[in-house]
């Protein structure tokens, strides 16, 4: 580390170290299988931090805002040795072990939490409120064309759509896929909630947007993957990568494929090249303020990937980047201060609020194997609200089974009985 901080490493070298961190990492996960959730955000992050400089020094392609070599890759080896300097502060402090025993702990408590109640009037009422969304969103594909949206650029008409444009209703659309899909799990709910979350979801992945149906993706996986058959798991697997691979399907070249691991990156290439002002989207103080009701803010403040956006220095949208949010917003005026402290006490979150906040821990770690394309406030701003609908339509729930029960109905068995719709 001391050669990486005074005179930095050579290409070959760092390509090089890349390949024995990721090594190490695939030893702890088969060596310390409690290990293995904590690996994965360390190996995402890893992807998120290097991905842009290894296709840039492998083939030689770039994006803009068109970085030069050495910043590409001066700013890539500052990251990924915060990463490293992150795992060892994380190791010391709270154990990758005890981290992946929370998750699971986490996850198991959600899952008695989705299966304890029968089929009830929540389910209906979310099923129909997402079917509300998804006729909104078929409307506008239908009145822009479906043969245009398929044709053009990717995510161009992103923002016709009420799913793909607002923030609010993507936390309403996301717990309640959630929900649906615990619910059809546990619960055997009927067949017109698979019907919504397919309307929902088809004409956002028609425009070409994906994030927000990934994080839904991995939170369910985390929630039931010990309960479902393998075909199902392969099935989700295998959708999963299809959404990672939609930038290739989509424009038939090869280096789309890679779009979701590099395109981020290229944010904290423009601040490193001074494109960026300081303080773009609010600083990190001021950025707390999206956990309050817009009336209830001091100040203005934008998400990181949209303010970046409005700076017009790509063609495509970048998304966020945590390494560049805390060189524009750095604590003590230190960046790598900055970015390990945050990530440092998100997994501290994700621990402490297992065995109380399950429903927090199981969504931010969802939203936490994509952090190398967010940014901080928006990450807790899902975290925290969609982990708050959620615990409120399963309080619903269970509250509608008290009230049958009060007056009279029979008691179903857990995870049983007849479909309400």
């Amino acid at each position: 580390m001391a050669v990486y901080l005074v005179v930095g490493p050579e290409p070959a070298d760092f390509m090089r170290d890349l390949v024995l961190w990721y090594a190490f990492l695939i030893i702890v996960a088969v060596v310390a299988p409690a290990a293995r959730s904590g690996v994965l955000i360390f190996v995402s992050l890893t992807l998120y931090a290097s991905s842009a400089w290894v296709a840039f020094s492998t083939t030689g392609i770039e994006y803009a805002p068109s970085p030069d070599a050495v910043t590409i890759f001066s700013a890539t080896v500052d990251d990924v040795w915060l990463i490293w300097l992150g795992y060892v502060v994380v190791e010391a402090l709270v154990g990758l072990e005890r981290l992946g025993n929370a998750i699971r702990s986490a996850a198991a408590r959600c899952r008695q939490m989705f299966g304890e109640a029968p089929p009830n009037m929540c389910d209906v009422a979310v099923t129909y409120v997402l079917l509300v969304v998804a006729a909104f969103d078929c409307v506008a594909i239908v009145r822009v064309g479906l043969g245009t949206v398929l044709a053009d650029e990717r995510r161009k008409y992103a923002g016709e759509l009420l799913l793909g444009s607002n923030h609010n209703v993507q936390v309403i659309c996301l717990a309640g896929t959630i929900y649906l899909v615990g619910r059809l799990a546990l619960a055997s709910i009927g067949g017109i909630p698979v019907f919504s979350l397919v309307a929902l979801w088809a004409p956002f992945v028609l425009v070409g947007s994906r994030k927000e149906l990934l994080v839904a993706g991995v939170v369910c996986v985390i929630l039931l993957g010990v309960l479902v058959p393998i075909a199902v798991r392969l099935l989700l697997g295998g959708g999963i990568v299809f959404l990672l691979l939609l930038p290739l399907l989509k424009s038939g070249e090869i280096e789309s494929a890679w779009h979701e691991v590099v395109l981020p990156q290229y944010t904290d290439f423009a601040v490193v090249q001074g494109l960026v002002p300081v303080g773009t989207g609010g600083t990190l103080l001021e950025k707390v303020q999206f956990l309050l009701p817009g009336p209830l803010r001091i100040t203005e403040v934008q998400d990181f990937g949209s303010a970046f956006e409005n700076l017009d220095l790509s063609g495509v949208g970048l998304g966020a980047s945590p390494f560049a949010e805390a060189r524009l917003s750095p604590l003590f005026g230190s960046y790598g201060v900055t970015f390990v402290a945050i990530f440092t006490i998100l997994l501290l979150v994700l621990v402490v609020s297992a065995r109380k906040m399950p429903l927090l821990t199981t969504v931010l770690y969802g939203l936490l194997l994509f952090y190398g394309r967010s940014d901080v406030a928006t990450l807790l701003f899902f975290a925290v609200y969609v982990s708050l609908l959620l615990f409120l339509m399963l309080k619903f729930g269970s509250r509608s089974r008290a009230l049958r029960l009060r007056r009279g109905a029979v008691r179903p068995e857990v995870g049983g009985g007849t479909s309400i719709m």
